[in-house]
């Protein structure tokens, strides 16, 4: 149970991570504008940050872009399949190189020949070319898990930017967001009626 709680704290690609970053959502950007601060976030604590009527809060918020959250999702399937085939591809040399260890194991320990002979020499050569493949393997799988969310979030955010799209998000301090005022007075009407 241990590894699967670090290997979800340590992989942007694990497979929660996953469902919950390839769901798209309208993503709102907003800048703090004191330390130029970028985060995102959905329309209610887009509504709650830029609506704050405490006293004590920071005022420095703005919109800098809305977007559907499309791109953000096709880069985390995207990067989900590469990791996906990489990892793939580690296993069979993985499968490969396990098969030249126990040929070297039975050379050395079952048929006693020495370090210097040809076949155990021959033997470690492509060991060590596997090990090699699979060291460049590992790096390609560790670059391309570690920073997926960074990319996808920068890429998301340029789209927001783009789009020119600042649509202030709808009020959340009311029992009907999202709905018009005719839809509003029906839905609180009824509900005072109860």
């Amino acid at each position: 149970m241990d590894e699967k709680i670090e290997e979800t704290k340590n992989s942007d690609l694990s497979p929660a991570m996953v469902t919950k970053m390839t769901q798209p959502k309208k993503t709102w950007f907003i800048e703090r504008t004191g330390d130029k601060f970028i985060f995102a976030c959905e329309e209610e604590e887009a509504w709650k940050t830029l609506t704050n009527r405490s006293t004590w809060a920071r005022h420095d918020f703005k919109i800098i872009g809305v977007s559907d959250g499309h791109t953000y999702a096709k880069i985390i399937n995207e990067s989900k399949s590469k990791a996906r085939e990489i990892h793939e591809r580690i296993v069979e040399v993985e499968k490969e190189v396990n098969k030249y260890r126990k040929t070297e194991e039975k050379f050395v320990f079952e048929d006693l020949l020495d370090t210097e002979d040809p076949k155990v020499i021959k033997i470690k050569g492509i060991i060590r070319g596997y090990d090699d493949k699979l060291d460049i393997l590992n790096e390609e799988y560790s670059n391309m898990t570690k920073n997926v969310a960074k990319t996808a979030f920068n890429a998301e955010l340029q789209v927001a930017i783009d789009s020119g799209n600042k649509q202030f998000p709808g009020n959340h301090d009311i029992i009907t967001p999202g709905a018009s005022k005719e839809e509003r007075s029906k839905i609180l009407n009824k509900m005072n009626g109860l």
